[in-house]
């Protein structure tokens, strides 16, 4: 509460490709608005032309609690309010949650891109809501996502001509618990915690520097270990991504 008669609300504006969030104080007797906000023309990223040829998991639960959905998408919408969430599924005795499907990607860039580096943008709040997933009872069984900002702690990554993306390729990449061929594996060292790759207040970004630079047309990417709830170390089955940028 900003006063007695005045309090904050947040509005998520929902665009072609992404959502704004926005704040405003208004006044409770004459609900006006107290700043007006004046945006820019939005500008479409490079990443508009992107496409995913392969998505191992994403949230597609309802939202709740103010908490945007975790499609995939939203790590390539061009903006870091949303972020892309792992998924739950029950677990064997359907008592609780479990991870469903590994952090993978295959993402078509549109056309040949000369590359450098890779950028990744964490989400800049712990909250997430839970939801519920119907058991074979049809009974609902609450399922918690993660209490962290779970941002990716080690990422391996491939780049791909144009041609290189075969059947064979997915089948292999898909069906793998770890990506081991990654042309590329980055993971944080041991002893830093969260905020030496992405800020104490989670609003910087972790640059990858690659060994090498690429000229590709697909990127390939296993997110294979996200931050614990702590921010201190690496867990296994827990992953957001409010944003993957290259350059």
């Amino acid at each position: 509460m900003a006063g007695k008669d005045t309090f904050n609300s947040i509005a998520y504006v929902y665009l072609q490709n992404g959502a704004v969030q926005v704040k405003t104080p208004r006044n409770r007797n004459r609900f006006e608005a107290g700043t007006l906000h004046r945006f820019p023309e939005w500008q479409l990223s490079k990443k508009a032309e992107w496409t995913f040829k392969y998505i191992g998991s994403e949230r597609t639960a309802t939202m709740t609690s103010q908490t945007p959905l975790g499609p995939a998408a939203y790590m390539i919408d061009g903006n870091d309010i949303s972020w892309w969430e792992f998924r739950r599924k029950l677990n064997a005795k359907e008592t609780g949650g479990a991870m469903a499907g590994p952090h993978k990607v295959i993402i078509d860039l549109g056309k040949t891109e000369h590359i450098k580096g890779l950028k990744i943008k964490g989400p800049e709040t712990k909250v997430t809501a839970s939801y519920s997933i119907k058991n074979s009872q049809g009974v609902d069984i609450n399922v918690t996502p993660g209490k962290g900002y779970h941002a990716p702690h080690s990422v391996y990554a491939s780049f791909l001509k144009e041609g290189e993306l075969t059947e064979e390729f997915k089948k292999g990449f898909c069906n793998t618990a770890e990506y081991t061929a990654a042309q590329e594996k980055h993971i944080a060292a041991s002893g830093k915690t969260i905020a030496d790759y992405y800020g104490e207040d989670m609003k910087g970004w972790w640059d990858i520097k690659l060994s090498k630079e690429y000229d590709a047309r697909y990127l390939v990417i296993h997110f294979f270990k996200g931050w614990n709830n702590e921010g201190t170390g690496p867990a296994a089955s827990v992953m957001k991504v409010a944003e993957l940028d290259i350059y």
